[in-house]
């Protein structure tokens, strides 16, 4: 084995150093004017209710015991993959979680096998923030609020139930130890300097991301796969309501395409009084040869009829 020089094992620890610093402001819990209002909006639609509030509250203890528990092992990959599993299970049975409409999309649908569970970005993850080092005993993620990668997505889990399958989330990778976690857990991991070339939909970002999407499919040929081809959460940028979507970039669509996964659209919903509600929609199998305008047709065509059930349920 050759020996690094020493300016080069310098250059490559203040390089990851500077990396780390990048992954802690893009974790940031922002305070800015389009924040606030998001913020304020899914307050007071999702948690108008005493158990609306009392379902966070659990929630958060329950993500808060969760990441303890996967600091004390965090050497043991097996153990935190399973017991995410476990949390996800139990975040959707405390918050009520289950498929209220399309059903008939997963009874001849292939169980235990790939598949993309394409979502909305809805914000609840917003309410139920932890402080790492005040609660965690952190002092490596540089902020003092963040967000839990397991709420994002874990009313999907009646659907994966459904399959037979395990949930996992593509997500962007977060700093220090939460980042170790996430690893851990499972699912695909998103490098942050790769997100300016998921934007805009570039080759190199999507050769990269169908590259790890296949090793992760390899390893978890079980896996259903949430993404939020939004990038954002619903209405923040737009400045509409929590579920008034935003673009779909086509990222996930190609990525499924090229893999031949399905996408199953599924709609996530919160009501105040019962819990989170979920919509499947009718799965998507995509051929690799379709053009960029074509792929692009094909994500806003999903958008209009996720944003059509979301619409419709909020009766309006």
């Amino acid at each position: 084995m050759t020996e690094q020089h020493p300016n080069m094992q310098k250059n490559a620890k203040e390089l990851e150093v500077q990396r780390q610093e990048i992954l802690r402001r893009h974790q940031v819990v922002e305070d800015t004017p389009q924040e606030r209002r998001i913020l304020e909006l899914l307050r007071d639609n999702l948690t108008s209710t005493e158990w609306s509030q009392d379902t966070f509250r659990d929630i958060r203890h329950l993500l808060v015991d969760y990441f303890k528990d996967s600091l004390l092992n965090i050497q043991d990959r097996r153990h935190i993959h399973d017991k995410t599993q476990e949390l996800l299970s139990k975040i959707a049975a405390r918050g009520n979680a289950k498929i209220s409409s399309g059903q008939e999309h997963l009874d001849n649908f292939p169980k235990a096998s790939p598949v993309f569970l394409l979502t909305n970005h809805l914000g609840v993850y917003k309410l139920a923030t932890i402080n790492p080092e005040k609660e965690l005993g952190l002092d490596d993620t540089g902020v003092d609020s963040m967000y839990s990668l397991p709420l994002f997505h874990a009313s999907g889990r009646p659907v994966a139930d459904a399959l037979g399958n395990n949930l996992y989330i593509a997500a962007f990778e977060f700093p220090g130890k939460i980042g170790e976690v996430q690893k851990a857990a499972g699912g695909v991991v998103i490098r942050l300097e790769e997100e300016e070339k998921l934007e805009e939909d570039t080759t190199p970002g999507i050769d990269n991301l169908t590259t790890r999407t296949r090793n992760f499919m390899e390893e978890h040929p079980n896996g259903a796969l949430s993404v939020l081809p939004e990038g954002k959460t619903s209405g923040k940028k737009n400045g509409a309501s929590p579920y008034d979507l935003e673009a779909f970039r086509t990222g996930s669509f190609v990525v499924a395409a090229r893999l031949n996964i399905p996408i199953l659209p599924v709609s996530q919903y919160f009501d105040p009084e019962t819990g989170f509600e979920v919509a499947v929609h009718e799965a998507i199998y995509l051929s690799p040869d379709l053009s960029r305008e074509q792929f692009v047709k094909v994500a806003n065509l999903t958008r209009e009829k996720m944003q059509a059930w979301l619409t419709k349920r909020q009766g309006k």
